[in-house]
């Protein structure tokens, strides 16, 4: 077995090997990266590393291990961690390399206690998706961690005791148990800037201190049982481009009449079996409307939808996007005229179109920017090549459309 030669120094490499024993391998004592993936491991012992002192970057994953020595980092200064798809039923004690750890992926094990890692300083992203958490634990390295992925675990309870963050700006909790959320959220409120809350338990109530998350960019509370939405009037309150992503809730359409998610400048409401659109029209009257990227497919919307409900998008100053794939038209919406004065972005694709309306076509084109793009696809397997006029509007502006053949 050989090292090989990379542009930081020496890496070790030795994967599918059959590999049971470390000790074993003739590994030079100044390498900075070792890769034994996919080998057939079960322990890591008392001082196992502790002669490579130059060690950077540690990758045991998909092996057996079940026991992972408190004393086997003793001597190095890794920074870089990755033990997923193992056998491990606790996050192992790292504070040997307390100073100097950074990331720890243990994705894909069987993680029920995160164990005796107290004093990780520098820690930065801490993986524990697909383990068997039933609450939310103690993370260590909580002055420095950014970014906390638990998702797919088991997770019912968060205490407030758990939760003494301060720099957290990446938070994941989709595929687990949730249906509350405690008021110690709110310590987040200055630096989180991505939650993830799919696929849990939540209706609605006991949602409020979403609303201290002042600086989100993104929130995701897809896939919920939700009676009512939540007021989110605050959430991403005071980020640049907030997202907002509702997909698959399936309430009653008049539960998205809501001004209290039309700040977000994204708007993600997918797959929510709706047959029209919302009405938004009153939430223009507070000054606080900015949804600019309205994503409404995988729904049942068609012709006979009220789309003048988007006129609302024409009563502002800034251009905006719409996105109508995989819905039921079979012809062209009708936008008025007036509506495609701010209009960027039209997307089509995966309809039921058996042949699109030129006349309709040029007439929409004419009155669109320059660098407006529509997307068309039909459900159907037909190859979509509207006859239009060379001398027509469309190739007078450059107007870019995209014909997609979808098998």
């Amino acid at each position: 077995m050989i090292g090989t030669n990379i542009s930081y120094g020496m890496a070790f490499r030795q994967r599918n090997a059959n590999i049971k024993n470390i000790s074993h391998t003739g590994i030079d004592v100044n390498v900075v990266e070792i890769d034994l993936t996919s080998n057939m491991i079960e322990l890591i012992g008392d001082l196992e590393f502790s002669n490579y002192t130059k060690l950077n970057s540690l990758m045991l994953s998909q092996n057996r291990i079940r026991y992972f020595s408190p004393s086997a980092l003793n001597g190095t200064s890794l920074e870089r961690i990755d033990l997923t798809y193992n056998m491990l039923s606790e996050m192992p004690d790292f504070t040997y390399v307390g100073q100097t750890v950074r990331r720890i992926d243990l994705r894909f094990n069987r993680i029920t206690d995160i164990g005796r890692s107290s004093d990780l300083f520098v820690l930065e992203e801490l993986l524990l998706a697909r383990n068997r958490f039933t609450h939310f634990p103690n993370v260590p390295g909580q002055n420095s961690l950014q970014l906390l992925n638990l998702n797919s675990n088991r997770i019912s309870l968060i205490s407030n005791h758990t939760l003494n963050f301060s720099r957290l700006k990446d938070l994941r909790l989709a595929y687990n148990k949730l249906t509350r959320l405690p008021q110690m959220f709110s310590i987040f409120g200055h630096s989180l800037t991505k939650l993830i809350l799919s696929y849990n338990g939540f209706t609605g109530d006991n949602m409020e201190v979403l609303n201290n998350l002042t600086y989100l960019m993104n929130l995701d509370l897809s896939y919920n049982p939700f009676i009512t939405l939540p007021d989110l009037s605050g959430a991403g309150k005071y980020a640049a481009k907030p997202a907002l992503y509702l997909q698959g809730i399936m309430p009653t359409l008049s539960a998205f009449n809501n001004c209290s998610i039309t700040h977000f400048y994204t708007l993600n409401l997918q797959n929510n079996d709706m047959y029209d659109f919302p009405d938004l029209s009153s939430c223009l009257t507070d000054g606080t409307f900015k949804l600019r990227n309205y994503n409404l497919s995988e729904n049942h919307l068609s012709e006979r939808s009220n789309i003048t409900r988007l006129g609302v998008f024409e009563k502002l100053s800034m251009h905006y996007e719409i996105y109508l794939s995989s819905n039921d038209y079979a012809k062209l919406p009708s936008f008025p005229a007036s509506m495609l004065n701010k209009l960027r972005a039209l997307d089509l694709r995966n309809n039921k179109f058996d042949f699109i309306d030129t006349l309709r076509l040029n007439e929409m084109i004419c009155n669109i920017p320059r660098w407006f793009r529509m997307i068309f696809s039909s459900r159907k397997n037909t190859y979509l090549q509207p006859d239009i006029s060379p001398s027509g509007c469309w190739r007078k502006k450059q107007t870019k459309i995209e014909f997609i053949q979808v098998s």
